[in-house]
């Protein structure tokens, strides 16, 4: 491979990796894991299949490699935590290059086409079902938002100061939606939350919706309930009186959903897409 390849292949390798950036910006890590797999698993085959010799290969496996590897590998190292929720896309350069070479190492026939078959299925699988219970078990500590947990005691109170403890909640199955004023996604899922309780509000199963608020210490007085009756919401509201109570809930992130049995028994922590399925497995029984 001459030195011009060399440079046209690594400018192109390393402006591709803030391409995908971009895309994972605009529309998400979910469509970044797929564009990048198919893009490295392409490019890798092709590379490979076009090369001169053993030692040309060698080389376009490290130039594609290295510029993931160089930018995203460090800050993965550095705050693991905190960018956890960007990990399959990183994961997925490196998996479509792998592929990509086996496919090609693999030789004609059968194998190579079970290889791609493979490679798609997992790749369309992943994109689908994979990285929303990915993000559920990093924002709610589970894949599929299932669990079974105690509550520990709790209060909530609303606008007229009037309390609702666990207690109160027993014989009943409880939708909470925890949430805050800072929070654009929970404005953006308060019309699904409205629309779960209206189905369910003369269900007579003795369902209820409360929406909780975690007040800010930035909050006017009356911000989080007029918010919600600016925007016409029926819906039950209440906060928290504790903040601490988050922590018995284990909520560390907004929106969250929590569904209680009796009070005291939670059976759901995620999402609100999650919620008709627990309702109707435990209305069933």
């Amino acid at each position: 491979m001459t030195k011009k390849k060399i440079v046209v292949l690594s400018v192109c390798s390393i402006l591709q990796v803030f391409l995908f950036a971009g895309i994972s910006a605009m529309y998400g890590w979910d469509l970044k894991f797929l564009t990048v797999s198919i893009a490295y698993y392409a490019e890798t085959f092709l590379f490979l299949y076009y090369a001169a010799d053993a030692k040309e290969r060698l080389v376009i496996i490290f130039i594609l490699a290295l510029p993931p590897l160089m930018i995203y590998v460090p800050i993965h190292l550095i705050s693991f935590e905190q960018t956890r929720v960007s990990l399959p896309g990183t994961v997925a350069h490196f998996f479509a290059i792998g592929l990509g070479a086996i496919t090609y190492y693999i030789g004609k026939g059968y194998f190579r086409l079970l290889t791609v078959a493979c490679f798609l299925a997992v790749t369309l699988c992943f994109f689908v079902y994979g990285y929303d219970k990915w993000l559920n078990n990093i924002c709610y500590g589970s894949y599929t938002g299932t669990i079974t947990e105690q509550a520990a005691g709790y209060s909530f109170a609303d606008r007229k100061g009037h309390i609702v403890t666990m207690d109160n909640l027993k014989g009943d199955l409880v939708v909470l939606d925890f949430w805050n004023t800072a929070c654009a996604a929970c404005f953006k899922e308060f019309p699904a939350f409205q629309s779960e309780s209206g189905r369910y509000l003369h269900a007579g199963k003795h369902i209820r919706f409360l929406a909780v608020n975690a007040p800010l210490k930035t909050d006017a007085p009356n911000q989080a309930e007029d918010a919600l009756l600016k925007r016409g919401y029926t819906f039950q509201r209440y906060y928290l009186t504790n903040a601490s109570d988050l922590k018995k809930f284990r909520v560390t992130f907004f929106p969250s959903i929590i569904i209680l049995i009796n009070g005291k028994e939670i059976v759901y922590r995620g999402g609100i897409n999650g919620v008709d399925d627990i309702i109707k497995r435990y209305t069933a029984q």
